[in-house]
């Protein structure tokens, strides 16, 4: 079912992070598709994966979807075994539903962080690279 919503995927930082970008409100099915499109576009070194709600409303997914949308990305993990996935969430609604998510994949094999603004999305994302090329 169409629900009007659109997302756009890109790569930015050398392949590093791949950010989804919702514009509208997104029903379960489109922000499958986008968490899919998102694992598609990743590269062998992306760490980090961005989903940017600043532009969107998560008002039609329920606490049920936020429970399939944590059982598909536990499933994920077996594609990209190490990542950090982050929500980017400016509004109330959308920021409970996140830590939601966020509680429920604690036990997940990737961190889960929720944030409100783009400048601490670039903090997490500076720290990450920072640590993966000490690693190198």
């Amino acid at each position: 079912m169409d629900d009007g919503a659109t997302f756009a995927t890109e790569l930015s930082h050398g392949g590093f992070v791949v950010t989804t970008r919702y514009d509208g409100a997104p029903s379960f099915d489109t922000v499958l598709r986008a968490g899919r499109d998102r694992l598609d576009a990743s590269t062998p070194t992306t760490r980090v994966h961005v989903a940017d709600y600043s532009r969107a409303s998560m008002e039609r997914l329920s606490s049920e979807d936020i429970h399939r949308l944590v059982e598909g990305s536990e499933a994920n993990t077996k594609r990209i075994p190490s990542f950090v996935f982050i929500a980017l969430v400016p509004t109330d609604l959308e920021f409970g539903l996140a830590r939601m998510f966020q509680s429920l994949v604690d036990q997940a094999p990737f961190d889960a962080h929720v944030v409100r603004s783009a400048e601490e999305v670039a903090t997490i994302v500076s720290g990450l690279r920072a640590g993966s090329e000490e690693a190198d």
